[in-house]
């Protein structure tokens, strides 16, 4: 009996928002599904509390043969992605919420699925599916800055996705499997592992292809942003611990990269966050500052495989820390009244206040790059407390932005808002993680304090007037100035005589046939289309089984 609720749980997992998305084409059944929508992630958060032991699920049937199983590792990714889902259903706008809903769905079981897909085919899939939808996301609130946002963030997706496509084709062809759990005995390929670098580096906010993250923060719902900001933001992270070859062998060269582009997003991140004028794009700049920190982490993974498995329970630590953190900081930006205060909490947490999630996850980080070369190792035991000055700068701006100058966004469940506050409070004494001697706590305290004492004489003494005359930097920053480049240069040519017939077709199409109008009306419903679509996948795979 124990067999068969694994097997559920794990099925169910993925595909219970996949048949709640189905259900919303179908008119009698849409209005119960609206209400069930806060049921979607309750499979996953089951999963990952309940499995206790790595049961695995096959499903030869699926794509090349697919199985569903498991881990340490997906189970701390499964569980704070769960939440955050669950606490983006709950707040769902009433306005627009059937597509919004249909959406958030699709986006839910991509996610869910990368968490626990044991094969190539299916995790790639997956994350197509669930980049791809993203989309509907971002682009719901139909104004000029979603749509800019949603076009640019498409943009990025795709091209991660033909990288990671051709990522994933090498490493099946040099591992001689699509098991994910054997493809790290392998020989590494320095192609293969930029590939990995730039495909989940996008998701993961790496300078230079973070452009996508602030305006797509900025103009999401708060109950998209939620997931998105918390949950999706981490599986770039994911991507890395599953398929880069951490704790198998040594490679300086890629230790040096990741380390050097750790250094760079936490340094960049802060100085563009400080000059956001909203308080989304200040949290969106503040996790690629953290992405940075992990980042650092992975470096000093390929820097010593003997120690990776302590370097690796501190990395998802601190990504727990920071997907729960992150995730009531957005929350929270819906919060009216005076539990709107319990911002305070999540802004401390991540900005180190001592014996915090926060702290913990810092110092327990400082202690495991030590294994780094000297040069690297010296660099980030000076970087890291500067780079929690920055943070607690950070959130100091946010929380200026938040209580000062920030419109109210759109409400959130308060019920849900007290229970992420108690999870974060709780997180440091529940967590199994390395212990921290108290000393290398207490050495969180200064850059707090020093932090506190500047944001002091900047928001509250003379230089207020000078904070507000600073200048300003739009959310994607570098994206602006290419963005101009690129209409500058690239022309749009089919305006040209020679083309004249093609774009009449196109834009002046001929009347349709009065004949041919009622079933084409017909077809062109979505929920026929999706039903024919659907009929037409069966047939194929049946004649493909068919045949001999």
């Amino acid at each position: 009996m124990t067999v068969y609720y694994d097997y559920l749980l794990l099925l169910l997992t993925p595909l219970w928002p996949l048949l709640l998305t189905v259900s919303l084409a179908l008119p009698p059944l849409r209005k119960h599904v609206k209400a069930l929508v806060v049921t979607a992630p309750l499979p996953a958060l089951l999963a990952s509390i309940t499995l206790t032991t790595d049961p695995e699920l096959a499903l030869p049937w699926l794509l090349l043969g697919s199985s569903l199983s498991l881990d340490e590792l997906s189970r701390v990714f499964l569980l704070f992605s769960s939440v955050l889902w669950f606490a983006g259903c709950v707040s769902l706008p009433d306005q627009g919420r059937k597509h919004l809903c249909g959406w958030l769905l699709v986006t839910m079981a991509g996610n869910f699925a990368v968490l626990l897909a044991q094969d190539i085919p299916l995790f790639f899939l997956s994350y197509a599916v669930m980049s791809l939808a993203s989309f509907g996301l971002i682009i719901h609130r139909q104004t000029a800055g979603a749509i800019s946002a949603a076009k640019v963030y498409l943009v990025f997706a795709v091209l991660g996705e033909m990288i990671l496509l051709a990522a994933v084709l090498m490493v099946a062809d040099s591992a001689g499997t699509l098991d994910i759990e054997h493809i790290k005995d392998r020989t590494p390929q320095h192609l293969l592992l930029a590939l990995l670098f730039v495909g989940f580096g996008i998701k993961a906010g790496v300078p230079l292809l973070h452009m996508a993250l602030p305006p797509a923060y900025t103009s999401a719902p708060l109950a998209a942003t939620v997931p998105i900001a918390g949950a999706l933001f981490h599986l770039g992270l994911f991507g890395w611990l599953r398929f880069l070859p951490v704790g198998q062998v040594e490679i300086p060269f890629w230790s040096d990269l990741y380390s050097a582009a750790g250094v760079v997003a936490v340094a960049f991140a802060v100085a563009a966050g400080l000059m956001q004028s909203k308080a989304r794009s200040v949290l969106a700049y503040s996790s690629i500052s953290q992405a940075g920190v992990m980042m650092m982490a992975i470096g000093a993974g390929l820097a010593s495989a003997d120690d990776w498995p302590l370097i690796e329970s501190v990395l998802v630590f601190y990504a727990l820390h920071h997907a729960l953190c992150k995730g009531a900081l957005f929350y929270g930006l819906g919060i009216e009244g005076r539990a709107r205060l319990g911002l305070w909490v999540p802004a401390l947490a991540l900005a180190g206040l001592p014996f915090s999630s926060g702290a913990l996850a810092k110092a327990s980080l400082k202690l495991q790059v030590q294994v780094l070369p000297d040069f690297w190792a010296t660099m980030i035991a000076w970087l890291l407390p500067l780079s929690s000055i920055g943070t607690a700068l950070l959130m100091a701006r946010f929380l200026y932005l938040a209580f000062a100058t920030e419109k109210r966004d759109e409400r959130t469940a308060s019920s849900i808002w007290w229970l992420l506050l108690l999870a974060l409070i709780l997180l440091p004494w529940l967590w199994p993680v390395p212990e921290v001697p108290q000393q290398a706590l207490w050495k969180t305290v200064w850059p707090l304090l020093l932090a506190a004492v500047i944001a002091g004489l900047v928001y509250r003494g003379k230089a207020t007037g000078f904070v507000r005359s600073f200048p300003r930097l739009p959310p994607g920053d570098i994206l602006v100035p290419l963005t101009a480049l690129c209409r500058r240069f690239l022309v749009p040519r089919s305006g040209h005589a020679e083309h004249t017939r093609e774009s009449a077709a196109v834009l002046q199409p001929r009347a349709t046939p009065r004949g041919a109008a009622v079933p084409e009306r017909f077809l062109g419903r979505w929920q026929v289309a999706a039903a024919l679509l659907t009929m037409l996948v069966i047939a194929i795979y049946l004649l493909l089984q068919a045949a001999p």
